[in-house]
């Protein structure tokens, strides 16, 4: 648990990690510079429970933090959480026995509550209801690159495959790029069907203040990563099923990583039979009608990217063979 500046909540969150119904584990506590009470708050804890390891970061940021905290572990399984949020009392014991339970997986998560204001804050809220559908290992490869499909904190995985896989510094948000790497070695992710995160959502929150999180740079980044995947599948063009203009940063971000695009697949009568950026606007049923391509369905609204994949299931695709969904 790396923790920053979090004296208004981290009494809160230590209480709900050290009620667990499985007694047997270590908190590493690594304080990233905070400014405020949170170290003492800390030390006070430790020295009434010996599970708890304090310690100071080498180096500030939250990756330095991170890669610190689990060099410093000893457990078999490394259960992420952050210093604001809660956990249900059963959290660990469901995803250690998980783990026990099916060697094949690496990464468990589990559902999600939303702590916040859902209607000020529906894009919060509505991630959290999407995170909450990917359930099977196929639900997390299928879905990775439509936004990150797992709640940093909500986690356990293996140590040592932490361990061969630490975070990374650079321009993007350093969780997100680990779930990618380790999809993209076939690691096997996958879900128990239990509450194990209560997610607090407030201003200070890093996904809300840190440059890394810009929109812009999940784009350029995430592209990378699926023009690796269809590359390793053979496909080097691709048909884009896309929403409009707005979406076109997202294709471009992908073309700069080599997928050429051969045709745009447009549900808008004015814009079916318009060339852009030489490349043919066609219609749905035209593009049935037509030799199968591999799709990439481009459309950001969470409603109409599902009538678009049961379209193409009705229609002989399937989501990860002939299809995948991105944004």
């Amino acid at each position: 648990m790396p923790v920053f500046n979090a004296e208004p909540w981290l009494r809160e969150t230590l209480a709900s990690i050290l009620c667990q119904t499985l007694p047997n584990f270590e908190l590493i506590a690594v304080d990233d510079a905070s400014s405020d009470g949170s170290y003492e708050i800390l030390q006070s804890a430790a020295a009434g429970d010996h599970r708890i390891q304090v310690l100071r970061s080498p180096e500030k940021g939250i990756v330095a933090a991170l890669n610190y905290g689990v060099s410093q572990s000893r457990g078999l399984y490394i259960a992420r959480m952050d210093a604001d949020d809660l956990m249900p009392p059963e959290r660990l014991e469901l995803q250690a026995d998980f783990l026990e339970c099916h060697s094949d997986v690496a990464v468990v998560t589990g559902h999600v509550a939303y702590l916040g204001d859902a209607e000020k804050n529906a894009g919060y809220a509505r991630y959290v209801d999407w995170l909450n559908t990917i359930q099977s290992s196929a639900d997390f490869v299928c879905r990775q690159f439509i936004e990150s499909p797992v709640a940093h904190p909500s986690v356990m995985v293996r140590r040592e495959v932490m361990l061969a896989n630490p975070y990374r510094h650079g321009d993007f948000p350093e969780d997100y790029d680990l779930w990618l790497r380790l999809l993209a070695q076939g690691l096997r992710f996958s879900s128990v069907p239990a509450p194990v995160l209560q997610w607090r959502d407030h201003g200070a929150r890093a996904s809300r203040t840190d440059s890394r999180y810009d929109i812009e740079k999940f784009y350029t980044h995430k592209a990378s990563y699926l023009a690796a995947w269809l590359g390793a599948r053979g496909y080097t063009s691709v048909a884009v099923w896309s929403g409009g203009r707005r979406t076109r940063r997202r294709i471009d971000a992908l073309s700069a990583q080599g997928i050429r695009i051969d045709r745009f697949i447009d549900v808008h009568p004015r814009r079916v039979g318009q060339v852009i950026q030489g490349v043919r606007v066609v219609s749905p049923d035209e593009m049935f009608a037509g030799p199968k391509a591999f799709v990439v369905v481009y459309v950001s609204s969470r409603g109409a990217r599902e009538v678009i994949s049961r379209s193409l299931a009705d229609n002989g695709y399937r989501e990860g063979v002939s299809f995948i969904c991105a944004s």
